[in-house]
């Protein structure tokens, strides 16, 4: 009898902790959780005035879990992007709900117009400097050893990336960030295609992992002035990776203004 009720205590223990894992945490050496691998990308209308790039996933690899084949390629892309060093605690119930982010890295955006888009761009004309890119960034954070982090205000960023892009929500994973959740890993970035800079889209965020019920995705194209005429324009979105692979897709905007 004794010898069941200690087997019965022992399996009652064993099940407590399978069902209470928020108690266990684990040191991770990536601050990434995992990277969205992507050979493709489309766009979608969201309206009258922003797109979504979309991508497509080839495959994902993680930190933790899978393959010791998609675990060796997730650590050959971390020494890549210098995220190596995190070495910080998560808690075991989200291991594998971390930051997820698009890969390769973008270097460039461009974006035209392939009709007469208005009396000051006609087509096949770069829309570079009326189409602003919305979207978040690891990459100052991981670049500065960790240190680097970013206080969200919305008063801070543009009223097109706060309504669009919203604001970044660290995984509750990170106990780093779980006391402050005003304190972000990620940055803004919150310009016109002209001015971006290839460091401003590295590590991109895959809204996907934002925010689960979106489509995989690096980022909101807003264009701040409208066509001349409303109707129907082919809108042509080119990025180009790290590598000088060229993605282009084109999208028929529905401005019905």
């Amino acid at each position: 009898m004794k010898r069941t009720i200690t087997y019965c205590l022992l399996i009652c223990l064993l099940f407590a902790s399978s069902c209470g894992p928020n108690y266990i945490s684990k040191t991770i050496a990536s601050f990434v959780g995992n990277y969205d691998i992507y050979d493709n990308i489309t766009l979608q209308q969201v309206d009258l005035k922003c797109a979504f790039i979309c991508i497509h996933k080839a495959e994902s690899v993680f930190q933790t879990g899978g393959t010791k084949e998609k675990r060796n390629k997730f650590k050959e892309i971390s020494v890549k992007n210098g995220d190596l060093n995190y070495n910080g605690k998560v808690s075991g119930v989200d291991i594998l709900a971390l930051s997820s982010v698009a890969y390769p890295n973008v270097s460039s955006v461009k974006v035209s117009s392939l009709q007469d888009y208005n009396s000051n761009y006609p087509a096949n004309s770069s829309l570079d400097g009326i189409t602003r890119f919305l979207s978040w960034s690891l990459n100052s954070f991981i670049k500065s050893g960790y240190k680097n982090v970013y206080n969200y205000s919305p008063a801070a960023v543009s009223s097109h990336f706060a309504n669009y892009a919203g604001e970044y929500h660290t995984p509750d994973s990170y106990s780093q960030f779980s006391e402050t959740p005003s304190i972000k890993p990620c940055f803004p970035i919150d310009c016109l295609v002209k001015d971006l800079k290839s460091d401003d889209l590295k590590m991109l965020i895959n809204f996907a992992g934002l925010y689960y019920d979106t489509t995989p995705g690096i980022g909101y194209l807003y264009f701040e002035e409208l066509p001349d005429v409303p109707g129907d324009y082919e809108i042509k979105v080119e990025i180009t990776d790290e590598n000088g692979k060229i993605y282009t897709s084109t999208l028929t905007m529905k401005f019905d203004f």
